[in-house]
Parts: C-alpha cells; structure tokens; sequence
C-alpha cells in the first residue's frame, strides 16, 4: 500500500474534568506533520474556572511541555461559553507528543471542553526540518 502523504487529521482531546482536579490528555505523533491549527472550546458556565493549555513534548513523553499557543498575561486559556481558534504552523516529527493540560480549579462544578488539532501531513513532511532548526536556534 503506498504511503499517502498529502493527508489531514483532526485531532479531538474532549472530556469532563471534575470540581478540584486536573486532566492531561496526549496523542503519540506516528507521521511528520504540521500542526496548523487549535481549536478551544470551554462550555457555558465554567465561568473562567476550566484552565487549558494545549501543548507539544518535542521528543516524546520525558521531553518537556512547548505550548503551542504564545500566551502573554496567563499561563493558560480560560473562558465561559466560548471558542478560540489558533492558527499556527508548528512541525511535529514520529514520537513527539501533543496534548492538552487542563485544571478545573471550581471547588464545585464539573465542566467540560472540546480542543481540536489540525494536522497536515504533507506539510510536515516538507516542514519539518526548517520547524527542527527554528527551535534549535530560538
């Protein structure tokens, strides 16, 4: 069978995490591809207490978190009812690991969310190496 590079996927992390705790939920990258796009959905009524932070281990589980979203004056993505979307082109390789961190710091309500990964395969066959050197050299 031959190996069919000009490929998409979407990768969908999506559960509940309850009153007080926090969840880490990962994907293990088989193909080079690049990450073009996250999505963030916080159902209503979390009410700023859901914290996510979508993120790469560039080398697999021991490396450490990247996030892949920049951001600047929260170490996290909160919100109530709503949806972010993030364009990005970050390339991710065969072992590298992508997932989602979340903390639900309410001391009642379990809240639920939804975060989406765009991956293009093509582009992270013909990405990847310029991706490797930006990171070696940033």
């Amino acid at each position: 069978m031959e190996n069919d590079t000009n490929r998409r996927d979407n990768l969908r992390f999506a559960t509940g995490v309850p009153a007080g705790e926090s969840k880490e939920l990962t994907h293990e990258i088989n193909d080079p591809a690049t990450i073009e796009g996250v999505d963030v959905r916080i159902y209503r009524g979390a009410e700023l207490d859901l914290q996510l932070v979508p993120f790469a281990r560039f080398g697999g589980d021991d490396a450490p978190k990247t996030p892949l979203v920049t951001l600047i004056g929260k170490d996290y993505i909160d919100g109530d009812g709503d949806e972010f979307n993030f364009t990005l082109s970050e390339s991710v390789t065969p072992g590298d690991v992508v997932g989602v961190e979340v903390e639900n710091v309410s001391t009642e309500f379990d809240y639920d969310f939804a975060v989406d990964m765009d991956l293009d395969h093509e582009g992270g066959a013909t990405r990847s190496a310029t991706s490797i050197l930006g990171r070696l050299f940033s």
